[in-house]
C-alpha cells in the first residue's frame, strides 16, 4: 500500500519517530505538572454541577435548550420514562413521568433516546413477549410536552437487545440491534433505518451464527459521506467494523485484533476513526480513508475500555472506564477528569462538556478563572394565576442571570399579600380560600417576583356578559352566555334555551341575538342544563 507517493517503511519510520519524541515530551510534562496530572496544557477545567433525578432514575438522554437542558431517562422501580425540562444548572422546573405499555399489558424496558427534529423524541427499547425468552423491539415517539405520538413494535423472533439509535442527516432514525435465541443459541445482529412516521425504511441483518459460532453484534451505526454506512461491533470483545454501500450491501468487513470497546466517528471526507483499547488498556487511535486505507494509527496516553467518543472545538473528547479525557486534534491529553460509571460525553458550544455517569447528569467547564454572572432578576413561570377555593396549584420561580438561568424555587421566600384569599406554602404551591385576587412574592438574595393570584368559587353556574342591555327598536345585539363548572368556563350561547317577561317587547333570537320591537322593558332568562341565568332588556 502506497499512500501520497511515501513508502510503508518511510511512513513506519516517521511515525515511530514521531512516537518517540511525543514519549519524551510527555515525560518531561508529567514531571513538571503536579502529582495525579497528566495534562500537556494549562487548561484547567472542573465540575461545575451534578444533577440527580430520582432515587431510581437514570438519565438515558441529555440534550442543551434554551432555558437550560431537556432530560430523557427511566426510573428503575417502576419502567416509567421520566421527562424534565431544567433550568442552566440542571435543576428540574418541569417533570413528567410517562408509562409506555405494548398492546399486551406489559411495560415497555426503555434503553435509547434520541432528539427528533420536531423538538420531540424517540425512545427504543423492547417489549417481553408471551414468555421471558422472547423480547420485540418497540420505538415511541413523544412530542415536546410529553405525550405519546406513535409507537411502533417490530417482532425479533428471539431475545431483542437494543445496541444504538440516533438521528440521520436526513431526519430519520438509525438504528443498531441483536437478537439470540436463548432456547437454540443461535443469533444475528441487524442495522436499519425508520422514518420520522414510524415506518421502516430498512432493516439489514449483516450477520449471525448458531451455538457453536463466535458471537458477534453491531453496536454502533454512522453515516458517510458518500451516503454508505460504516458499523462498529464486536465479535467476542473484539472491535470489528463493517462497510455498508448506499445500497445496504456489504462491502467490506475489518477485524482489529487486539482491539476492544471501540467507538468510531465518521469523517466529511467519506472515511472514518476508531478509538479503542489495547491490552496495556492504552487507547489506540485509528484514522481510515473512504476507501478503508488505514492513514494512520496512534497508540495515546489515554487509558480505559472506550466508552463514549466525541469531537471537540479543537481536539476529541474521550470517555473511558478510567474517566474523561480531552485531547488535542494530535491526541495530546490537554486534561483528564477521573470519573467512574461514565456512560456518554456530549461537547457543548461553549467548551464545556456535559457528562453522564451512573445515571447522573454532570457538566464540566473551564474553572478558577471567570467571574459568576450576577442575578438580574427572579420571575414566576406566570404572571398570573387563577385557581378554585380550595385548589392548589404549584409555581416554579427562576433567576436569571445574563443569558443564563437557574430554577431557585427552593430557596426563595415566599408570601402572600392576603392569606384570606390565596396562601403559598414554602415550597411555591398557591392554595384558594375565598373569592377575589391578591397578589404571591417570591424573595431571595434582595431581588422579588410578584405574580397576581385569582380565586374563583368552585361552583357551577350560568351567565350573561352582562347584567343589563340596552337596544335600540330593529337593531338587534349579540350577547354571550357563559357556563362556568368550577374553574372551567364554556360559551353556550347557541346551546341555551331563552324566554322573555315580555316577548312583545324584546325577545332573543335563535342566533343569540337580543331583538327589540317596542320600547319597554323585560327580564330575559337563559337556561342550560338545568341552570338559569337572567339579565334586563331595555328597548329605546
Amino acid at each position: 500500500m502506497r499512500m501520497g507517493g511515501e513508502s510503508l517503511n518511510n511512513k513506519s519510520y516517521a511515525l515511530l519517530k514521531q512516537r518517540v519524541v511525543t514519549v519524551l515530551l510527555m515525560a518531561v510534562l508529567l514531571l513538571m505538572l503536579p502529582a495525579g496530572w497528566a495534562s500537556a496544557s494549562e487548561e484547567e477545567f472542573a465540575l461545575e454541577w451534578e444533577q440527580s433525578y430520582g432515587e431510581n432514575v437514570g438519565v438515558l438522554h441529555a440534550e442543551q435548550t434554551r432555558e437550560g437542558y431537556a432530560i430523557i431517562g427511566v426510573n428503575g422501580s417502576n419502567s416509567n420514562v421520566y421527562f424534565a425540562k431544567t433550568d442552566s444548572l440542571g435543576t428540574p422546573y418541569w417533570e413528567k413521568n410517562i408509562e409506555v405499555r405494548g398492546n399486551n399489558g406489559k411495560m415497555v424496558s426503555f434503553t435509547m433516546a434520541v432528539s427528533a427534529p420536531d423538538g420531540g423524541y424517540l425512545l427504543g427499547g423492547t417489549l417481553e413477549s408471551f414468555h421471558f425468552r422472547y423480547r420485540d423491539f418497540y420505538f415511541a415517539k413523544i412530542d415536546d410536552n410529553g405525550f405519546i405520538q406513535w409507537n411502533k413494535m417490530f417482532s425479533s423472533g428471539a431475545y431483542g437487545t437494543f445496541n444504538d439509535i440516533h438521528l440521520s442527516k436526513e431526519g430519520s432514525y438509525l438504528f443498531a440491534q441483536s437478537t439470540d435465541s436463548l432456547n437454540t443459541g443461535s443469533f444475528h445482529t441487524a442495522v436499519g433505518e425508520l422514518s420520522s412516521a414510524g415506518d421502516m425504511i430498512f432493516r439489514k441483518i449483516i450477520g449471525g451464527g448458531g451455538p457453536s459460532a463466535s458471537f458477534y453484534q453491531a453496536n454502533k451505526i454512522h453515516e458517510l459521506a458518500n451516503g454508505g454506512y460504516v458499523i462498529e461491533g464486536d465479535i467476542e470483545g473484539t472491535v470489528r467494523v463493517w462497510m455498508l454501500n448506499s445500497q445496504r450491501e456489504i462491502v467490506w468487513t475489518n477485524t482489529y485484533s487486539g482491539l476492544t470497546g471501540g467507538e468510531v466517528i465518521a469523517n466529511a471526507d467519506g472515511g472514518y476513526m476508531i478509538a479503542a483499547t489495547n491490552e496495556n488498556d492504552e487507547v489506540v487511535f485509528i484514522q481510515n480513508d473512504a476507501n478503508n486505507q488505514e492513514e494512520q494509527r496512534q497508540t495515546l496516553a489515554v487509558k480505559g475500555k472506550v466508552i463514549s467518543l466525541d469531537r471537540a472545538a479543537d481536539g476529541y473528547l474521550f470517555g473511558t472506564t478510567q474517566g474523561l479525557y480531552k485531547t488535542n486534534i494530535n491526541g495530546e491529553i490537554l486534561w483528564f477528569q477521573a470519573l467512574s460509571g461514565l456512560q456518554r460525553i456530549y461537547s457543548e458550544s461553549d467548551g464545556s462538556v456535559l457528562v453522564i455517569a451512573k445515571g447522573n447528569l454532570l457538566k464540566f467547564g473551564a474553572g478558577g478563572n471567570h467571574e459568576s454572572p450576577s442575578l438580574e432578576y427572579l420571575k414566576f413561570d406566570s404572571p398570573s394565576y387563577s385557581l378554585g377555593l380550595e385548589q392548589t396549584l404549584d409555581t416554579v420561580v427562576t433567576a436569571v442571570y445574563g443569558n443564563t438561568s437557574r430554577n431557585v424555587t427552593s430557596l426563595v421566600h415566599f408570601s402572600s399579600d392576603d392569606e384570606s384569599i390565596a396562601s403559598i406554602d414554602a415550597s411555591g404551591n398557591i392554595t384558594g380560600h375565598r373569592f377575589g385576587q391578591t397578589h404571591i412574592r417570591a424573595i431571595w438574595s434582595g431581588q422579588e417576583a410578584v405574580a397576581r393570584v385569582y380565586v374563583w368559587p368552585l361552583s357551577t353556574s350560568l351567565y350573561f356578559d352582562s347584567d343589563e342591555y340596552s337596544v335600540n327598536i330593529g337593531e338587534p345585539l349579540d350577547i354571550e352566555v357563559t357556563y362556568r363548572f368550577g374553574s372551567n368556563f364554556t360559551q353556550v350561547t347557541q346551546f341555551s334555551s331563552y324566554s322573555s317577561s315580555d316577548p312583545s317587547i324584546a325577545y332573543v333570537d335563535s342566533e343569540g341575538n337580543i331583538i327589540g320591537l317596542q320600547r319597554g322593558r323585560v327580564t330575559l332568562t337563559a337556561t342550560y342544563s338545568g341552570f338559569e341565568a337572567t339579565a334586563i332588556v331595555d328597548v329605546y
